[in-house]
Formats: C-alpha cells, structure tokens, sequence
C-alpha cells in the first residue's frame, strides 16, 4: 500500500508541476495565444536549455520536429537504459538510513549560482543527495548516495510509472504541446521514494518555486526549508497551483516574501532573507570614470538585448554583458566582434551604476543594495530608458 500511496503522489506531482510551468509559460509570454506559437516558443526554449546558436535555431527546429514523430519511443528508451544504469550502480551501494539531517536534492542545476545561493542563507550542515543521472559535483558539501535510500523494487515501480507518464503527457497534452522530455519522471519517481520514504527526522531544504520538485516537497509531510531562486510575479496567481506547506523559508525580499505567502504556500512559513548581493568581478570593470551599465541577459529576450547593445555603443558608458547561466554565450561574443561590451562569467556580480533587466531575481538583488534598475515589464521602460540613453550622451 505504502508503494501504491508514493506512485500516486508522484505522478500527481509531477503533472501539477508540469502544468504550472506550461500555464505560467503562457501568461509570461502574452504573444503566445495559440498552439502553433507556443510550440515554437517551446522549441526556442529547447534551443536556449541546449545552448545553440542562433544561427542553427532553423536546422534545430527541423530536428526537433522529426523527433517529436517519436517522442514516445525515444522516452521509452531513455528510461530503460536509465533504469538498467541506477539498478547497475545499486548493486554496488550499500542501504544506508539518513537521519536527522538537513537534505537537499543533487538536481542539474548551475554549479556557481547554486553556491552564490547557499551562501547567501544561514543553515549549516546540508548534505546533498547525489543523483547518479546529474553530472553536477557538489564538492563543497558532504553527500550522500540517493540509490544508498531506495531499493530494486522502488527503481522497478520508478520505471513502470514513468512508462506510464510518457504516453500519459503525449495522448493529455499533445494538442498544445510536445517535447515533453516526460523521460525524465524516473529520476523524479525514484527521487520522490527517497524523500517519500526518508526519515520523518530529516530536514529537506529547496529552491524550487513552481515547478514538480517543489510540490513533491511541500507535500513530503517532512520539515522543510524553501529557499527562493527566481522571483514571482502577481499574474501568474489563477494559473498556478499552491506548492503545499513549508516551515521556513527565506526569501529575496519583503515583497517576494507576500508574493510566495499568496501564490505559492498553503500556510505562512517561519520569514528568513537572504543575505545581500556580494559583488565579484570588479577588476573586470574598466577604469575610465564612465558608468557601469550591466544588462542582465535571457535568450527569451535576445531580440531586445541586442538593440540594447546597439543602442549604447559609442555613449559614454561602460557595458557588461551578464548571459543567464543556462544559456549559451556564443551569440553575445559574436556580437561583441562589432560591438564594445564586456561578457560578463557566470561568477561575475559586479558593482555597477545601473542595470537593465527582465523581471529577474537579480535585478531585485541589485536593487536591494540600491542600484538604479529598468526592467523590461516596468509601465515606463521606455521613458526610462531614454532617459538613461540621453544621461550618456552628455
């Protein structure tokens, strides 16, 4: 029964937290009003999270739409060979009850960004849950083996829901959408009876705002600690499902903090903040006494940087060019052949004058050491930002 009871809330999860970033998705992206656009959409995002270059995004596409003739097939292979590599590393682990420990998930995540984020909260001890399919290294943490809490026949149900899941999504949802990538639910199920069946002594700490993993957590029924990364808009309040309860949780801000208390929790946590931006990468700023302008760059929003850039080349200013951590940096040093700007590392958060953003949680970092910042979706970007122009033409 206790196996039945874990499968059930795990798919659930998983689907809520599919269709909260779907619908999100949509109401983000107003020009998105039907199938046909969204799926392109959804390949461009495909494109960012692969990191090609703009100038293949044609051929992708193409690629991506023979693919998707056998989705279906390709998960199912995927899986497969992910189920016989987790049961091939299990038989050389040995089971190991973790208790009274403060968990968190080894998921594929930026390696620099997620240690500026643990930095910036004050809980000691984490020990991370290596996951054998992640490549990430969690060096700096102690850790543990997510196969060392789960048993063959969990990897064997992990496997049969996530078959499951795949036909699930593409007969559901293909209508509206595709490239479901739903191969990756056993990883997910066999994460979810490791945190499922964990001790109720254990503490698990996330980072998830909407999306499967953060529901799977605010239904464990263990203590847990959120830890916002990437902020919440009020829009997105009728299209998305509460994520469930949480003890504590640290938040960018005051008004992040009411945001997630509204949209995302079904109670109010225990309020923590997290510590204040710590800049790095000063001695990448040119010493010349113009203002630093940093843009803080998405792929979603190529089309608009790239007028940025153009627009501010030859003013008099200083421009930094910061690429978001999942997204390729081959576009901007193309551009940066004909244009003067700095690309910026992912470790870099320099102490700049002023930021250009979309709504980005490290616009609101910045503003919260009292940066002047222009975001994309501000009623009086356009004002604004003319305005910032003409200060660098004097």
């Amino acid at each position: 029964m206790v196996m039945n009871r874990i499968s059930k809330q795990a798919f659930k999860s998983y689907v809520i937290g599919y269709l909260n970033e779907y619908n999100v998705s949509k109401v983000s992206s107003p020009e998105l009003d039907n199938t046909l656009e969204y799926k392109h959409f959804k390949l461009k995002s495909v494109a960012n999270y692969l990191k090609v270059s703009d100038k293949y995004v044609g051929a992708f596409s193409v690629l991506m739409l023979l693919v998707s003739k056998f989705e279906v097939l390709i998960s199912i292979c995927i899986i497969v060979s992910q189920f016989f590599l987790y049961v091939f590393k299990r038989i050389f682990c040995t089971r190991r009850i973790q208790s009274n420990s403060f968990l968190m998930l080894g998921l594929n995540v930026d390696k620099s960004n997620f240690v500026k984020v643990m930095n910036s909260v004050e809980i000691k001890g984490v020990t991370i849950v290596t996951i054998p399919s992640v490549k990430v290294k969690f060096d700096e943490f102690n850790t543990v083996n997510l196969l060392e809490g789960v048993s063959f026949s969990d990897l064997c149900v992990s496997m049969k829901y996530s078959i499951i899941m795949v036909f699930y999504q593409h007969k559901k949802f293909k209508k509206n959408d595709f490239l479901f990538r739903s191969y990756s639910s056993f990883e997910y199920f066999i994460s979810s009876y490791y945190v499922l069946k964990s001790s109720m002594s254990n503490t698990f700490i996330f980072d998830n705002n909407i999306d499967r993993w953060a529901y799977l957590f605010g239904h464990s029924g263990h203590s847990t600690i959120f830890i916002q990364h990437g902020i919440l808009v009020e829009k997105i309040e009728q299209y998305c499902h509460k994520i469930g309860t949480v003890d504590k949780a640290y938040y960018i801000s005051y008004c992040q903090q009411l945001l997630c208390e509204k949209l995302l929790f079904e109670n109010k946590p225990i309020p923590f903040f997290r510590t204040g931006m710590r800049f790095t990468g000063n001695e990448k700023l040119v010493q010349n006494n113009l203002p630093n302008l940093l843009l803080v760059c998405n792929k979603l929003f190529f089309e608009k940087e790239k007028k940025i850039i153009v627009d501010v080349d030859n003013l008099s200013v200083n421009l930094y060019v910061k690429p978001h951590p999942a997204d390729s940096f081959t576009d901007y040093y193309s551009l940066q052949k004909k244009y003067k700007f700095t690309v910026l590392d992912r470790i870099d958060y320099p102490e700049v004058d002023y930021v250009i953003s979309y709504s980005s949680t490290l616009a609101d970092e910045y503003e919260a050491v009292g940066k002047k910042i222009i975001r994309y979706d501000d009623i009086c970007f356009n004002e604004e930002y003319i305005n910032l122009l003409s200060e660098f033409k004097n």
